[in-house]
């Protein structure tokens, strides 16, 4: 047994737990979109007007949204206390740069600016999804055919 079979084994367990929380973050990112594309699929079923169908829609979102924030403070060895945690809950997107602020400092801007562009993939992702959805519910009949678009309607007499 030599000195590099040491130090081998002291760098694998020093990466592993930071690995597994990374492959965590990812696994969450991944939901995320997945979650988002099954939003847009849904959000052709639901009335508009009801409200409380969307905030149900919604609640799984703020869920993985939190779950990734305190699987990030468990890699970053962080302690989210009971404010930060209401704020989590209630107010996500104020509370979501207050968190990355107290772990970050001035590296929160990246962090931002990531997380800005998820956002965008997960709102375009969901347009992608219902768009999809209407234009194959279209062709196979699912819709009622008293919704036509405009420029489709016939002139009655």
């Amino acid at each position: 047994m030599d000195d590099n079979e040491d130090l081998n084994s002291v760098e694998d367990t020093e990466l592993k737990p930071f690995s597994e929380y990374h492959a965590k973050k990812r696994r969450i990112i991944a939901l995320l979109i997945v979650f988002s594309a099954i939003t847009g699929i849904i959000s052709c079923f639901i009335p508009e007007e009801d409200t409380r169908i969307d905030f149900f829609i919604g609640l799984p979102l703020l869920i993985l949204g939190i779950l990734w924030c305190f699987t990030d403070a468990a890699e970053r060895n962080h302690q989210i206390g009971l404010l930060m945690r209401v704020l989590l809950i209630l107010l996500f997107i104020v509370a979501l740069p207050i968190y990355l602020f107290q772990t970050r400092g001035v590296g929160v801007i990246k962090t931002l600016a990531i997380a800005m562009v998820l956002g965008a993939a997960m709102v375009a992702c969901a347009f992608v999804s219902e768009y999809a959805s209407l234009f194959f519910g279209d062709v196979v009949g699912l819709w009622d055919a008293a919704y036509e678009f405009p420029h489709y309607t016939r002139m009655t007499a």
